[in-house]
């Protein structure tokens, strides 16, 4: 095993770097004990990081940025309190089992043949271009982008939300978080919604303003949140499960609430509904709502939302 340890000593911050597209290092341990950010690979991805054997990742508290193309297959263990970040334009082929069990994750780059795990405590943020993962497993925070840019995130594999953690998405006017999940969906733990605008389309059809916060496949969908909860221009609303997946914020006058779904045709989108009394549910399919472009800041107030929620 191969080992990379940035000393205390370190009084500056390096770039681990050279060689062209085909030159490689064999990594196993890289820890970072310095109080700079300490960085394995340039933009162009260069040179290639492959992971041979079971090893770790300490970001101390100064955190460590991989630029490099990544490859193999060995499972890799994220420690320390300040953030890894793996982040390059590349189609990565590394296919071992990322797990972090503290600090945060910031994925900006498509890992579409690796797992990642999510502990508790630890956080996963996702690139706001879009980032690609195999499974996912999430006991502790995910957050699609970042706590001041919208992101999305695709799976290529599985989707499981355990008990416990908490899943943190923010809804802006035509932008928002999604998750999309080609295999399993699990639903579970929480489900913190920041709404950063107001919804000019309460539609009693569920014809009016959508947003597709998880893309899943209906058929292959289980598990339920624990608590859904929404911040912003509303203030603080808790929404309630009316009935079997179908939960619903408070009444706001004028004819509005907000209905999410986490069973049925409708599930993963959150709708803006007029009261349930002038509800009528007609079967929608999930090709009439748009996605959005990530590229707008999410607000200081989502900032302060999501620190409330992780508190």
């Amino acid at each position: 095993m191969n080992s990379l340890t940035f000393d205390a000593g370190a009084t500056t911050t390096f770039t681990i770097s050279g060689g062209n597209a085909s030159s490689k290092i064999v990594l196993g341990s890289i820890t970072n004990d310095s109080a700079f950010l300490q960085t394995i690979g340039n933009a162009s991805g260069n040179p290639i990081a492959e992971f041979s054997n079971a090893g770790s990742m300490n970001t101390g508290s100064s955190g460590l940025l991989i630029q490099s193309l990544m490859t193999g297959a060995a499972n890799i263990s994220k420690t320390g309190a300040g953030q890894l970040e793996i982040s390059n334009a590349k189609i990565n082929t590394y296919s071992g089992i990322l797990t972090a069990s503290s600090g945060s994750v910031l994925i900006a780059a498509n890992i579409g043949s690796a797992d990642v795990v999510i502990d508790s405590g630890a956080v996963l943020n996702t690139g706001i271009a879009g980032s690609t993962l195999n499974n996912l497993t999430i006991s502790g925070t995910l957050l699609p982008g970042s706590a001041v840019d919208f992101g999305s995130l695709t799976l290529n594999g599985n989707l499981t939300l355990n008990p416990g953690s908490t899943t943190a998405l923010a809804v802006g006017d035509g932008i928002f978080d999604s998750v999309t999940v080609s295999g399993t969906t699990t639903f579970g733990g929480a489900l913190a919604i920041a709404m950063e605008f107001e919804p000019t389309s309460f539609d009693g059809d569920l014809l009016g303003d959508a947003f597709t916060l998880f893309g899943v496949n209906t058929a292959n969908l289980s598990g339920n949140f624990t608590s859904v909860t929404m911040s912003g221009v509303y203030g603080n609303l808790t929404f309630s499960e009316i009935s079997a997946g179908r939960w619903e914020s408070p009444y706001l006058g004028s004819g509005r609430e907000f209905a999410f779904f986490t069973s049925g045709p409708n599930a993963g989108v959150l709708y803006a509904v007029p009261e349930p009394s002038t509800m009528v549910f007609a079967g929608i399919g999930m090709a009439m709502f748009g996605w959005s472009t990530w590229t707008r800041r999410r607000s200081r107030a989502r900032l302060e939302a999501i620190e409330a929620s992780l508190a």
